[in-house]
């Protein structure tokens, strides 16, 4: 879930992924999968299924933290399989045409709507020529409940270019009620879990005369009076304000 972040530390990031693939077989998506960013490396990661009952609601969203962790000098990085690694030409940088070795990522779950997450969530990062990025790790998969390596491919989504205001905002104090929303430029999403159960929310603001914000109708309802979705899209935010969305008190934490 990394694309845009990594060009600069202090660049929010928009991610929408194209495919994944488990073990050997071929990539395919079967859900709209988007992963908000922000340069203080907060993410909120939101997936609605794209076919079956799972359409009318999340059929998976995490939030937390990300490290991103440079493991090789670029000068020296190739990936197995690339084309130029088995012809043996290189770009003037050194590296294969087409594979670029990022970094490492690693993903806490705090908030996670299939339940508690203790493991590690991490995963090599490569880039590609087109800006595109491809992220390999292990995981179990849902379908065979057996760790398995995937593959995920992840681009920037259409008419997601504006990267800024960036804003993000949490629940405050360690209670059992615990929540992020962030907004990224046109983009923003927010999530709560409380007892168990998790609600979600995803904004884009609509391009033409009227450039209102337009809420997913695969949110949950209810999740936009919960979370201050609407309170970090319209107007300007500052480190340290306050709200109070369903009795619950929130605070900004980073604005860039």
């Amino acid at each position: 879930m990394p694309l845009g972040s990594l060009a600069s530390p202090s660049t929010p990031g928009i991610a929408s992924r194209k495919g994944i693939a488990w073990g050997t077989s071929p990539p395919s998506e079967d859900s709209s999968v988007l992963v908000l960013t922000t340069p203080g490396r907060h993410y909120v990661d939101v997936r609605f299924a794209l076919s079956g009952p799972a359409t009318e609601g999340v059929f998976w969203a995490f939030a937390g933290t990300v490290k991103y962790t440079a493991q090789v000098s670029p000068s020296s990085t190739s990936a197995p399989g690339s084309a130029s690694s088995a012809s043996g030409s290189e770009s003037e940088s050194g590296l294969s045409p087409g594979w670029s070795r990022a970094m490492v990522g690693e993903w806490s779950h705090p908030i996670d709507s299939m339940g508690n997450y203790d493991g590690i969530d991490r995963a090599d990062i490569f880039n590609l020529d087109n800006g595109d990025q491809v992220e390999f790790g292990t995981l179990e998969n849902p379908d065979t409940g057996k760790v398995e390596l995937f593959k995920e491919y992840w681009s920037r989504p259409d008419n997601a270019d504006e990267l800024y205001p960036c804003v993000y905002a949490r629940i405050e104090g360690e209670g059992e009620t615990k929540g992020m929303v962030i907004r990224v430029g046109n983009l923003a999403q927010g999530i709560v879990q409380s007892q168990g159960k998790v609600r979600v929310v995803r904004w884009r603001k609509s391009a033409g005369a009227g450039e209102g914000w337009e809420e997913d109708a695969r949110s949950d309802e209810g999740a936009a009076g919960r979370i201050p979705i609407a309170w970090i899209c319209e107007g300007e935010r500052r480190v340290g304000e306050r709200t109070q969305s369903d009795e619950i008190s929130w605070v900004v934490d980073e604005v860039a």
